[in-house]
């Protein structure tokens, strides 16, 4: 089970990591596409802390507290996540590339 685990959690990374920089690089405006990548390094900063805080929260409250919480903040990222458009899509229909 940890083998398949890792696995899936570093395809997961993978995928992550691949769509995070398309999708900002589709919807940054050229020139400023290094300010865009450096506000989203700055934001996503604190979350680096969150297995402190997991930690934490699993040592002072309880393991299904914390599996919960993951549970609960995982279906509020996937709903935000199916909020975002297709950046290359123009009144309903993708544009076509011109030569």
């Amino acid at each position: 089970m940890f083998v398949l685990a890792f696995i899936l959690s570093a395809i997961a990374n993978k995928g992550y990591w691949l769509g995070y920089m398309n999708y900002l690089l589709e919807i940054s405006p050229e020139d400023r596409r290094p300010s865009y990548q450096a506000f989203m390094g700055v934001l996503s900063a604190p979350f680096t802390l969150a297995p402190l805080l997991a930690g934490w929260l699993a040592e002072h409250v309880s393991f299904q507290a914390t599996f919960a919480s993951g549970v609960l903040f995982g279906a509020g990222v996937y709903a935000l996540l199916m909020r975002l458009r297709e950046p290359r899509e123009e009144n309903g229909e993708e544009k076509k590339n011109e030569p």
